[in-house]
């Protein structure tokens, strides 16, 4: 499968600036996905590389972060994501403001 050795874990957008992002997917702060409340930051890397426990290595950036969410797989990003915590749903229907 394509995202075998991608990861993703959750971590505050304060802590974005801390993050070397030559590690990483993202490429910087602009390009980090955040959720609508500006509370959470998503940060993935790829790594083939896992620890005695089984867990993949953390890019070291990453991993000095103090409040991290546990590492995800593929199919529990994509389930993180598809609440409305990370998109608002747009009606066609509604009215449109005003400029």
């Amino acid at each position: 499968m394509a995202h075998d050795h991608r990861h993703w874990i959750l971590v505050s957008p304060s802590d974005l600036s801390n993050i070397d992002y030559s590690e990483i997917c993202e490429t910087s702060v602009e390009t980090t996905q955040t959720n609508l409340a500006g509370d959470k930051a998503v940060i993935k890397w790829d790594s083939s590389i896992y620890d005695r426990l089984h867990q993949p290595t953390i890019p070291a950036s990453v991993a000095a972060i103090n409040h991290l969410s546990d590492i995800m797989d593929h199919d529990e990003i994509k389930s993180e994501l598809s609440n409305d915590e990370w998109y608002e749903e747009i009606h066609p229907e509604d009215p449109q403001p005003e400029e």
